[in-house]
This record gives structure tokens, C-alpha cells and sequence, in this order.
């Protein structure tokens, strides 16, 4: 399933991907044109020439995915953070955490951290809950204090009408709060939406010109424990 979007001078295609295993990746394409040339020496510093006196400005793009899981019935759904402790020895400790309140969360790729929702009430033929992880593509991170919605990565809030888009929610969106670090306030979660931020950092190259090719970034959603085997073996 796929959707194309033009935002600025670049275009925006996205993708899910449902496989036969359960598993869903969500993609996003970016292409279009280069949106930020620089054309005096004194900018060159920020980024990669791509022809006379004319500089590709590096620059991040961010993008959030907002989800909000119903597994079985409604209600019975829970946020959980699984990470690995130690270092230096052949076995690592797994330790979770329940997400009972509104968090943010940054990605560890030392402490191999992931998330995943689970069903509570629902269990596959092992009488292990149902889940869905949430695997993150561990790649460029963008922190920025100007945009505090770039100083997490993963956010867990309770769901809420009026929290729509991760940033500029009240003036673009119409919803309520700023972007969704103002979302994050204390709140009991008891219907887990999940927002996660894929980025990566664009340095421009002489390829990037006249129409630039596709470059594409993903993490996946897993079935863990939605099946007690393979469903393809």
C-alpha cells in the first residue's frame, strides 16, 4: 500500500509493506529536487559542491510515525521497553519495563533497546500475550533544542483526540499541544500510542541533480508471540 506526497521541493513516497510472516514495514521514499542550494564560498562550509559556485546545503529530514495499536479487543493493550545490561561477558540480562505513564525514549544501540505492544487478556496457543515489536533502524540522530520533539526518539503517550501530529500540532493541525514532547505530561497510559522517529541526515552530490534518485529509510513492526509457530513454514 502506497501513497506519494509533494512537501517543499522534495517528494515523499510512502510505503507498507505487509510480508507473509505477520511482519509490517512501514518505508519512505524522499526524491524531488534539492531545495537548499547555497551560491557564495562563505556557505560552502555547510554542505558539498555541485557545480559552479553552487553548494548542496546538508541538512536532516525527520520523519514521525504515529501508532496506535488495538491488537485483540479494545483496552487491553500495554507498552513495554526491553533493553540488555552489562557489557564485556558472553551473557547480557534482559531487563523491561512496563511504560505505565507517558514516556520518552532514546534509541541505545549498545543496549540493543526495542519496544513492543502487547495484548494483555490475548494469548496464541503457547499462553504467551500477543505483541507486536517495534524495531527501530538505528541510523543518523537529530538533536536539536530550537525542535524539543528532536530530543527523543520514541514517545508513548496515552491516546488523545487532539494530538495529532508530532510537531506544529495546534497551529498546523488543529490539535491540542505544541508537537509531541508537550504530549509527554505524566498521563496514566491505558491505550498506548506509539511515535517513532526515522531520520537521516542528507549530505547532496552531483548525482542529487536535476531530480534526485530515491533514497529510502524503514524500521519494521514483528509478531512476536502472535503465532506459537511459524505461520510459514
Amino acid at each position: 500500500m502506497w501513497s506519494s506526497a509533494q512537501i517543499g521541493a522534495y517528494n515523499y513516497v510512502m510505503q507498507w509493506n505487509f510480508h507473509d510472516d505477520g511482519t509490517i514495514e512501514p518505508v519512505i521514499g524522499a526524491t524531488g529536487r534539492l531545495q537548499y542550494v547555497d551560491t557564495t564560498s562563505a556557505q560552502a562550509q555547510h554542505g558539498w559542491p555541485i557545480g559552479p559556485n553552487r553548494w548542496g546545503r546538508s541538512h536532516i529530514h525527520s520523519i514521525y510515525y504515529r501508532l496506535d495499536f488495538d491488537l485483540g479487543p479494545a483496552g487491553n493493550d500495554a507498552a513495554e521497553q526491553y533493553e540488555f545490561g552489562g557489557s564485556g561477558g558472553t551473557a547480557r540480562r534482559i531487563f523491561s519495563t512496563t511504560l505505565s505513564t507517558e514516556t520518552a525514549a532514546q534509541y541505545s544501540t549498545e543496549r540493543f533497546r526495542f519496544w513492543r505492544i502487547v495484548d494483555t487478556a490475548t494469548t496464541n496457543a503457547d499462553g504467551h500475550p500477543i505483541s507486536y515489536e517495534i524495531s527501530p533502524k538505528f541510523g543518523y540522530l537529530h538533536r536539536n533544542q530550537v525542535e524539543p520533539w528532536t530530543l527523543n526518539d520514541v514517545y508513548v503517550t496515552n491516546y488523545a483526540p487532539g494530538e495529532v501530529c508530532a510537531t506544529h500540532n495546534a497551529s498546523n493541525c488543529g490539535g491540542t499541544g505544541s508537537d509531541v514532547s508537550a504530549f509527554v505530561n505524566g498521563e496514566t497510559v491505558t491505550d498506548p500510542v506509539v511515535w517513532l522517529s526515522v531520520t537521516f541526515h542528507h549530505v547532496p552530490r552531483d548525482e542529487d541533480e536535476v531530480n534526485m534518485p530515491l533514497h529510502w529509510e524503514s524500521f519494521k513492526l514483528y509478531p512476536r508471540d502472535l503465532t506459537s509457530v511459524n505461520p510459514t513454514p
